[in-house]
């Protein structure tokens, strides 16, 4: 089966993993339109049920399934085993096709199969023919009008937030867009009106942003002040012909440690979610390995997560792109890594999870769309190099009252215009210097030194007691990790 094209989020080479990626869940609440009609045979009254699933058109057309059942209060309604049908009616065009039923559980139900392909949307009635036994008398319900349907095409979301972990205070980009199926494939939802919703974290109560009218791209890009952590959403309302749908991604702000964020798309009623979770980087000379958690979810009948799920992590400021496979461990939840070289840049990154997702709708087995989950779930993170502190003293055994040096050297991990990645000096940095002496006596802080643009730094002090030097990188938020290194005088 023809793919349909990846978000530009994803235009990079596709790292396949081997083996499907397959998770299964509860079906979902089904959108659900229902009808009676009532009829009588001999002393008995017989109630006919139609029911019709959701109508939406996916990608690759669309089976919707019709149910009847039977029913009496007084006896047991058989149905017969032929001839039954439904008339399925346009109501615009007055367009009709004529669907045999089937028979199963005992014959008091029967189904029928209703197949589209996006051609034609709107509203359709549902007429029922059909004949049915009780008691040995014959029920017969002469195409009566029962219950009616819309075919709408369906749309298929998309929102990111970057950087996804923005300091407070700072601005951030909330970009997304909406394609929607026409006839054959999907096309930018040119003059959709779309709604912009936030979420704060620990409230349950969005707070519409923003109104927005996508242009000829379908895409939207807009600029927020980070004021917290929360959930941002587009909302699309649907109409006459197409669904309504939404998807919503997780901002966080920014922490040290582990990060997680969670992509939710809904299309159709059914919800695909990816999770996924991961740590900071600690960059050293050989580079660092990042271990990436990711959990995949649904609430739909039979759900197949793609064979080319991977993992593609970006640095917002450099646009640096890597790459990474995912393994199953079990069901929807998957890990993977991704292995960043020492001349990653320091800062800011994401990482994400992307996977399409083959959808079943019936029994089928032909019966299914593939749908784009994403763009993704981009999880922040930071990479922050490593710092070498040396510190030493100019003599470890002074005399009561003598002077010495506390001195040393910062090194930090810099790159150069060739990619080569070594322990360069650090100038003009602040170290902090603390002194513990022996005895009860707690460890106090005594001075900050500058270093140099040879990357040393030298005090001097009085030998007034013995103890432990220590002195102390506190590092940056996002760019350098802290370093100490400690040196002891004994005074004689």
């Amino acid at each position: 089966m023809p793919r349909h094209h990846r978000h530009a989020a994803s235009t990079a080479a596709i790292a396949l993993i081997a083996g499907m990626l397959v998770a299964t869940g509860q079906p979902a609440a089904a959108d659900v339109r229902q009808g009676t009609v009532t009829t009588t045979a001999g002393d008995h009254t017989v109630t006919a049920t139609v029911s019709v699933g959701d109508a939406s058109v996916p990608q690759w057309g669309k089976s919707v399934t019709i149910f009847v059942g039977y029913a009496s209060p007084t006896a047991t309604v058989t149905a017969e085993g032929h001839g039954n049908t439904v008339v399925v009616t346009h109501r615009a065009s007055g367009d009709s096709q004529t669907l045999a039923l089937y028979g199963y559980s005992a014959g008091t139900r029967e189904y029928a199969t209703f197949t589209t392909g996006g051609a034609a949307t709107g509203t359709f009635d549902v007429y029922l023919g059909a004949t049915t036994t009780v008691d040995g008398a014959t029920a017969t319900f002469e195409h009566n009008k029962v219950t009616s349907f819309t075919v709408t095409r369906e749309t298929r979301p998309w929102i990111e937030v970057k950087p996804g972990m923005p300091l407070k205070g700072k601005a951030y980009q909330v970009s997304g867009g909406l394609e929607w199926f026409v006839r054959d494939s999907y096309h930018a939802a040119r003059g959709a009106q779309i709604g912009l919703w936030f979420t704060p974290k620990g409230s349950t109560s969005a707070v519409r942003r923003k109104t927005l009218t996508l242009g000829s791209t379908g895409k939207f890009s807009t600029s927020f002040e980070n004021n917290g952590p929360g959930t941002w959403e587009i909302r699309f309302a649907g109409g006459s012909q197409y669904t309504p749908s939404s998807a919503s991604v997780t901002m966080s702000n920014f922490s040290r440690g582990k990060h997680a964020a969670t992509y939710t798309q809904k299309v159709s009623g059914t919800s695909y979610s990816t999770t996924v979770t991961a740590s900071d980087i600690d960059m050293t000379l050989r580079g660092a390995t990042m271990q990436v958690d990711v959990r995949f979810r649904h609430n739909g009948r039979s759900v197949v997560w793609d064979t080319g799920a991977f993992l593609e992590s970006w640095n917002v400021a450099r646009r640096e792109t890597s790459f990474g496979d995912l393994r199953q461990v079990s069901g929807g939840h998957y890990t993977g890594k991704v292995h960043f070289p020492a001349f990653t840049s320091a800062g800011m990154h994401t990482i994400g999870a992307v996977s399409d997702a083959k959808v079943y709708y019936g029994s089928g087995g032909n019966d299914y769309d593939w749908h784009f989950i994403g763009p993704v779930a981009m999880t922040p993170f930071v990479v922050r190099r490593s710092t070498i502190l040396d510190a030493r003293l100019s003599t470890s055994t002074p005399a009561r009252g003598q002077q010495y040096a506390v001195q040393g050297k910062l090194r930090k991990i810099s790159v150069d215009q060739s990619n080569r990645a070594s322990y360069q000096p650090a100038a003009r940095t602040s170290v902090r210097l603390y002194f513990n002496p022996a005895g009860p006596a707690p460890t106090r802080y005594v001075r900050s030194v500058r270093t140099d643009w040879d990357g040393k730094f030298r005090t001097r002090v009085g030998a007034t007691s013995s103890g432990l030097w220590t002195a102390k990188y506190a590092g940056t938020t996002t760019t350098y990790l802290g370093s100490t290194d400690t040196a002891r005088v004994t005074v004689r």
